[in-house]
């Protein structure tokens, strides 16, 4: 955003996500389909699908909605806003409140269970908050990063406390509330974790960055075909 107007934002937005999206549909998913239906002796079949593409759909969906805002916003960078932000995420428990809006979600949309995001609402929502959120972690400053580095290991203690509720408790399928809460600790922590440690220049990062984008794309195929070649099954049929 800081060198493109919001045309040229959609057309590299466009190049990047939404024309892979549409020709993975047509080209990468229905390969690890068709090992999928091999492996299984499922009857052979070719049919375009987003498979778990889905979530590129998803993006570009959030870069439409969520731009003009995100334009708005930095037309006033530097304003009221953004130093009442930076101030807000100066303190451990603001950074973490940003977990009330993931519960609202949950309490709205009901998921069952919470983990099931692929291709549903609670999926575009839970995406859609962690786009916005995103961004206001990086127009907020350096004192986000500051507060998850300081406080890395009080994320990483909370969150270890409610994975050990939800697994001793709730056999891993806690409430939507706690469910929000260790996500968000977990996420925290990772984010201090990086800044501490990855935050400096290293040929390796770059190219496991540049890496990570098509990895994604073609990740569920070597994952079938994989499990075809090393550990195939006795099924017959799947009807």
């Amino acid at each position: 955003m800081k060198k493109r107007n919001w045309k040229q934002m959609v057309w590299e937005r466009s190049k990047r996500i939404l024309l892979p999206f549409l020709f993975g549909i047509v080209a990468i998913t229905p390969l690890h389909m068709y090992i999928f239906q091999s492996y299984y002796k499922i009857p052979l079949n070719y049919f375009p699908h987003m498979g778990h593409l889905w979530f590129l759909g998803n993006i570009f969906c959030y870069v439409l909605l969520l731009m003009p805002l995100f334009f708005l916003l930095r037309k006033h960078e530097n304003g009221t806003f953004q130093k009442v932000l930076s101030k807000v995420m100066n303190h451990p428990l603001e950074s973490l409140s940003i977990a009330l809006f993931f519960i609202l979600e949950t309490y709205i949309l009901q998921p069952q269970p919470f983990a099931m995001y692929a291709q549903t609402w609670h999926g575009f929502f839970l995406g859609l908050l962690a786009f916005l959120f995103g961004f206001m972690f990086m127009y907020s400053g350096t004192n986000f990063w500051k507060t998850v580095l300081q406080w890395k290991w009080g994320y990483f203690g909370l969150a270890a406390i409610l994975y050990a509720i939800r697994y001793s408790i709730f056999a891993t399928e806690a409430p939507g509330y706690l469910m929000s809460l260790e996500s968000i600790s977990w996420i925290l922590w990772v984010f201090g974790m990086g800044y501490g440690y990855l935050n400096k220049p290293s040929k390796t990062l770059t190219y496991l960055s540049q890496a990570a984008y098509p990895v994604y794309i073609v990740h569920m195929f070597a994952l079938y075909l994989g499990a075809l070649l090393i550990l195939p099954t006795g099924h017959t049929c799947i009807r």
